[in-house]
């Protein structure tokens, strides 16, 4: 058999996901918890372990399930949350396979034909999904067959691999009802033909099944055996990152969101690596029961990636920040990105030394978000370049957060001599230099604005030290000092 498609089954997707993004979320997974609907609270939707352990299943009446179980805790299902979910699992996907298709509400197709040879088989595919799942802590079951029904039903029925398909015609109609989506009208019409395996709709012409049960179903059977394509929509993912976590318990204190958030750092981190971004300003909104939302914004001094980086900057915002009410849900959301920088070396460089540039540039952006996660905003400074000849105007200091034109773009005046980086506030008065380095440089300029200069700089050496010195009609001063 040549394994084509892959279905991934999240078995209690949503439930799942509201529970472990919980601040204290290993008591609450021992308490039975059961999803209504939003718009049609009767029936049970989706219920945990806990919650089946006492006799609550799927599609359950309310009242009777209250009956069984009075501890069930009953949680609004939202279905637009269900959906971000599933989206999220779709970009995990995407490191697996070059097609990925949603199925709602819990599944996801993968196209694996053309990925057999980059990991070496289906079984190694097969072995890299289920451990990749299981380091996220969530339930897989995962199915392969030739079409993409084939492999929903390997996955409903928690078969991932077959060899062959010998079992294929003998799948029950109970079987068959998993992973096909069959009406119930159809299922009681097909009891009422006598069919109870797939190899007695085989048996039968396809065209009278299609006078009988319509079309749709026995399009359905062909995609099924492969007689006929079965056109997916591919899931196109967006340059955005947003994703919600409902608390089933109102968070009162600003650091009990610190556990969640982690989590969707980690997300986030995940989202980022794989397109190669970073981003510096990260949006918080927490809703309230009778207050309006609170907006947060975190913004960085340097663009960021790592989840550990995040998680620190993110942990210092808790910790400045008091909630003005009670929270019962959470939205992170990113929508401002940046594309890094790919390291270049030289090649005949050592291989210690390798990406020593970029190792370098990551370690100052850390600082700069360090020190600017503890310090105001006008606390953290950086010289901006001025275009303007004289040393104690070609530079000034502006707030590190505010954008420069004049970053990255070289020396302004490039036919200048050494300059030190730190001038003194105001020259200072100095005997004359004994040992000249370098110079003179002359500097006339400021003609322009009433403050004209007319020096002649030095490089040289006193006690130690390498001063930058200048010459004037008033005699000898002292202006920077090289680092």
């Amino acid at each position: 058999m040549t394994a084509r498609w892959m279905y991934l089954l999240f078995p209690q997707l949503y439930l799942q996901q509201v529970i472990s993004h919980q601040p204290d979320p290993e008591p609450l997974a021992r308490q039975p918890v059961a999803l209504i609907l939003q718009h049609q609270q009767r029936h049970i939707w989706q219920c945990n372990r806990a919650a089946q352990a006492a006799g609550v299943e799927q599609d359950m009446p309310l009242n009777t399930a209250m009956s069984l179980c009075p501890a069930l805790r009953l949680l609004p299902m939202d279905m637009q949350q269900q959906q971000q979910i599933l989206h999220a699992r779709a970009h995990w996907a995407g490191q697996f396979s070059a097609f990925v298709s949603p199925d709602p509400p819990h599944g996801l197709w993968l196209e694996i034909a053309s990925m057999l040879r980059l990991f070496q088989g289906p079984d190694a595919l097969l072995h890299q999904i289920q451990q990749a799942a299981a380091d996220e802590g969530w339930p897989l079951q995962p199915g392969i067959g030739q079409t993409p029904l084939m492999a929903r039903i390997r996955a409903h029925l928690n078969q991932p691999f077959v060899s062959d398909n010998r079992d294929l015609p003998l799948l029950t109609l109970a079987q068959l009802q998993q992973g096909l989506p069959l009406t119930p009208p159809q299922v009681y019409q097909l009891q009422r033909l006598g069919i109870q395996r797939l190899q007695d709709i085989q048996r039968l012409p396809l065209s009278g099944l299609a006078s009988r049960l319509g079309v749709p179903f026995s399009q359905t059977i062909r995609r099924l055996l492969g007689m006929e394509s079965h056109p997916l929509e591919a899931f196109h993912s967006e340059e955005m990152f947003q994703q919600q976590v409902n608390f089933i318990h109102e968070v009162e204190y600003s650091n009990g969101l610190l556990f969640p958030l982690q989590r969707l750092l980690k997300r986030l981190s995940e989202f980022l690596q794989r397109r190669q971004l970073s981003t510096r300003l990260l949006e918080l909104q927490l809703s309230h029961r009778q207050q309006p939302d609170t907006d947060w914004q975190i913004r960085f001094a340097h663009s960021e990636h790592q989840h550990s980086q995040l998680v620190f900057m993110l942990r210092h915002f808790l910790e400045n920040r008091r909630l003005s009410a009670p929270v019962q849900s959470l939205v992170l959301r990113v929508t401002q990105f940046t594309r890094r920088s790919r390291g270049q070396t030289n090649l005949l460089a050592p291989a210690s030394g390798s990406y020593a540039g970029e190792d370098s540039t990551q370690e100052t952006g850390q600082l700069l978000n360090r020190l600017s996660a503890r310090l105001q905003p006008q606390q953290l400074l950086r010289l901006h370049t001025e275009p303007d000849p004289r040393p104690e105007q070609a530079s000034r200091l502006m707030p590190h957060q505010e954008k420069s034109e004049n970053i990255g773009t070289g020396a302004l005046h490039p036919h200048t001599g050494p300059r030190p980086v730190w001038l003194l506030p105001e020259p200072r008065p100095c005997p004359r230099p004994q040992q000249i380095i370098a110079g003179p440089e002359r500097i006339c300029s400021g003609w322009w604005d009433e403050q004209s200069i007319r020096r002649d700089y030095y490089v040289c050496q006193q006690d130690g030290q390498i001063l930058w010195l200048f010459r004037s009609p008033r005699g000898w001063f002292i202006h920077g000092v090289f680092a």
